[in-house]
């Protein structure tokens, strides 16, 4: 009987221990469904604009984001990001709670050193926010703020080519533009596969532009 009264205690007590488990279980998975991502409360705002803290946040985010997805994005240095920042044409998109500030995504528009021209690139968003159109949203907003510059962009995913479409660009065969323009933009992280000969442009590598017109 005192064995019996033992293995009984063990027992409820085993069963306390998994309806409790299985409790805490429910309620985390209640919780997560409950979670609905609005991507209304997305926040755009010119990288200058943003305090020491959050421009820290963005650097870092971007910077990682770049190294995790060499050939599709060209990698880039935390201090390659943020003299970006305050260049006109850099949006950043962000959620704003309590002063409290969670990245979301990114575009700037980079310097080829050739007159009037600039690149949209380093254009992204966190992949638990994809599928919301920010990235459209993005490259429209840095296609307003850059003015009248000629715009060029390339791009190997069809999420990216999408956006860049949606937002207010234009595919292109890359022998349209300029050939000083053509050895100047590529995305591979090894030169000698881009530029005039690139084997994957019009391909797997597309050109888009804004504010261009074809003779």
């Amino acid at each position: 009987m005192i064995e019996s009264h033992s293995n009984l205690v063990r027992t409820k007590t085993n069963m306390v221990k998994i309806t409790t488990s299985t409790f805490y279980i429910a309620r985390k998975e209640q919780k997560e469904r409950n979670y609905m991502f609005d991507p209304s409360k997305v926040q755009y705002l010119v990288g200058s604009s943003l305090s020491p803290d959050w421009q820290n946040q963005v650097i870092s985010a971007i910077s990682r984001m770049t190294l995790r997805y060499p050939g599709i994005m060209l990698p880039k240095t935390p201090e390659q990001i943020a003299v970006q920042l305050d260049i006109r044409g850099t949006v950043v998109a962000g959620l704003i709670d309590y002063r409290q500030f969670t990245f979301v995504g990114f575009v700037t528009l980079w310097n080829l050193g050739i007159s009037n021209v600039l690149e949209l690139g380093t254009l992204g968003v966190l992949e638990k926010y994809q599928g919301h159109k920010i990235g459209t949203e993005l490259v429209q907003r840095s296609i307003q703020y850059n003015g009248q510059h000629l715009i060029i962009a390339t791009a190997k995913t069809a999420k990216a080519i999408t956006a860049l479409i949606n937002g207010g660009m234009a595919m292109w065969d890359i022998e349209s533009l300029p050939i000083e323009v053509r050895q100047a933009t590529c995305c591979c992280t090894n030169p000698g596969e881009g530029g005039i000969q690139c084997p994957l442009a019009n391909g797997k590598c597309r050109l888009l532009t804004a504010n261009w017109s074809k003779k």
